[in-house]
């Protein structure tokens, strides 16, 4: 089974828990699984480079700039969020049980998008 597979089955698992799943909502859970892949790594590779880039210009110069994967990775957290929101899967709408792997999940996506701002 995929990574994705294994994402988009805990994602099912907790919507049929909550008795919110349809088939219907198949692209979403697809499109949420996906966006989480990317999220995790721009993530791994923000980890393995450093936080900032030189840029080399047409003229030769040497710019310093802040590591696109930081950014990459905010976007996609911000992403994330409204998936979650639509799936009715957020920290006050969720019923899932408390060792439930999808809210450990739910609840890395809010904090990084609290220490976003």
């Amino acid at each position: 089974m995929s990574e994705l597979n294994k994402i988009e089955a805990k994602i099912k698992k907790a919507l049929k828990k909550q008795g919110t799943y349809s088939p219907s909502l198949d692209l979403l859970i697809t499109t949420l699984a996906e966006t989480y892949l990317l999220k995790m790594k721009a993530y791994k590779s923000s980890l393995d480079g450093n936080s900032s880039v030189d840029e080399i210009s047409r003229e030769g110069n040497i710019t310093r700039k802040v590591n696109p994967d930081y950014r990459v990775f905010s976007d996609l957290v911000a992403k994330i969020t409204p998936l979650f929101d639509r799936l009715s899967m957020t920290v006050p709408t969720q019923t899932t049980d408390e060792n439930d792997p999808l809210q450990d999940l739910t609840d890395a996506v809010t904090e990084a998008k609290k220490a976003k701002k």
